[in-house]
């Protein structure tokens, strides 16, 4: 069941960024400083992760129906006692921990009327942010 599960998000999500591709053009990828998104392996929680490491992290968000949370070091109200390099090196010791990957914002141009939820005209380049 969590396999089809996994299935049919990663379809929904893969039919997204098709039909987005369809309504932008120019867009531009960025590194988002101090964020990193954390995927574990399948069937393996974050409780469990935590009790490897030895260490229950803040975390900004958690997505349970696919095993990844976000850590920002940037936050101020979320306090670390180990530098951002020794939390990560922690975190990727972890042999179920499937991939360390830094966040990324996705900033593009829309066609007009795409990304307005104004009923005003916007000119043709409105700049709107993406964040995964």
């Amino acid at each position: 069941m969590a396999t089809l599960k996994s299935f049919l998000v990663l379809t929904m999500l893969a039919f997204q960024l098709l039909c987005l591709g369809y309504l932008v053009h120019g867009s531009t990828t960025t590194i988002v400083p101090h964020e990193f998104i954390v995927c574990l392996n399948r069937n393996y929680t974050l409780k469990s992760h935590f009790e490897y490491i030895g260490k229950e992290l803040n975390i900004s968000h958690y997505l349970e129906i696919i095993d990844c949370y976000e850590i920002d070091f940037h936050n101020t109200t979320r306090t670390h006692d180990l530098s951002e390099e020794s939390i990560l090196d922690l975190i990727r010791s972890d042999p179920n921990v499937y991939s360390v990957a830094p966040e990324f914002a996705f900033s593009f141009d829309c066609m007009e009327g795409t990304c307005s939820p104004s009923p005003k005209p916007q000119s043709a380049s409105s700049k709107a942010v993406l964040e995964l």
